[in-house]
């Protein structure tokens, strides 16, 4: 009789931590969810120099797109004048080992020059001097990528793998997007035209 009132009072001390946690998550998400908590949260990324995420909405359950723009315009006003991490204003040039590169939001590596081709693109390197430059841009483990156009995102899966697309999210480790079985045939055709 002592183990069973034992077990049931570990398993309301456990169901009580529970509905805790999801009332806490609720009220984390509540707060989040909304156009100036975006806004600033984009703005305190910048200023602690995170990446910027390319899914700040994954949690709200409406209005994805005005909370991302939010976080974005955020982000992106504390890096409109850094030249590695925002947005430029004008072209630039920057000499590689006696090669002059222009473009735009330029990133030197180890090893490596790489400018955009427009301004409101931005480029990333990773720690082995790889560069990316696109939309969106992040890095994982793996690889840096960008999105190749400015209504789409890229997304890390749990392996490190970055998939770029239309409204990409993560959840559950893996990885979709609303564009996602274009982009495997666009992948596959590009692969096959690298391997001939």
């Amino acid at each position: 009789m002592k183990n069973l009132s034992l077990r049931c009072f570990y398993i309301a001390i456990f169901m009580a931590i529970i509905l805790l946690l999801i009332n806490g998550c609720a009220a984390i998400k509540a707060s989040s969810c909304t156009t100036n908590a975006a806004y600033s949260t984009g703005v305190n990324d910048a200023r602690n120099q995170h990446n910027m995420s390319t899914n700040y909405a994954s949690i709200c359950d409406s209005n994805n797109d005005a909370i991302n723009t939010a976080y974005r315009e955020g982000y992106q006003s504390v890096n409109s004048n850094n030249q590695n991490n925002g947005i430029s204003s004008g072209p630039q040039c920057i000499n590689n080992f006696g090669d002059k590169i222009c473009g735009y939001n330029c990133v030197k590596s180890i090893n490596n020059v790489r400018c955009a081709s427009t301004s409101d693109q931005q480029c990333l390197a990773d720690n082995f001097g790889n560069i990316a430059c696109g939309y969106g841009c992040i890095k994982s483990i793996n690889e840096v990528k960008c999105a190749p156009n400015p209504n789409q995102n890229c997304v890390t899966d749990t392996a490190g793998n970055i998939i770029c697309g239309k409204n990409c999210v993560e959840k559950y480790g893996r990885v979709k997007c609303d564009d996602r079985k274009r982009h495997e045939r666009y992948r596959r055709h590009n692969n096959q035209d690298i391997n001939n």
